[in-house]
């Protein structure tokens, strides 16, 4: 008869414990927020990097065409907008493809190629296409993206 008999003093958790728990809780979430919070914006950083180093990429595989092979000049990239300077361009006929865009916005010296950072560092970053010798370097606030 005992076994099914409820205890009467059973009062679950005390006020302390649960105050102890509830401090417990905040300085684990105090110490893995700010990390989370850092590794995010670390991988923004290098979704960043990849995307300048794609159109610098895409920008050398367009200059293997002969009809940009004497195409000089810079794209840089400012705060959402673009201003190009070009050295020597070329007066062809271009394919309306996307990756011979930026190229053929250099050629013609019209601005129109879209890119935005995600990341606190890179968003009002100052980003340089320079084209030159059928080669392309890219440059984010006057240092290198390889």
């Amino acid at each position: 008869m005992k076994l099914f008999q409820k205890k009467k003093n059973n009062k679950g958790f005390s006020l302390v414990e649960l105050i102890v728990v509830v401090a417990i809780m905040a300085v684990l979430l105090g110490v893995l927020v700010p990390t989370l919070v850092r590794h995010i914006e670390t991988s923004k950083q290098s979704k960043d990097l990849d995307g300048i180093a794609e159109i610098r990429n895409a920008m050398e595989i367009a200059l293997a065409s002969e009809e940009f092979s004497a195409l000089e000049g810079t794209a840089t990239y400012d705060n959402g907008k673009v201003s190009l300077t070009k050295d020597t361009a070329m007066t062809t006929d271009l394919n309306e493809d996307y990756t011979n865009e930026v190229l053929e916005n250099l050629a013609t010296g019209e601005a129109s190629f879209e890119f935005q950072c995600g990341s606190k560092k890179y968003k009002a970053a100052t980003v340089k296409f320079e084209v030159k010798n059928q080669h392309v370097k890219a440059y984010v606030d006057d240092t290198e993206v390889k």
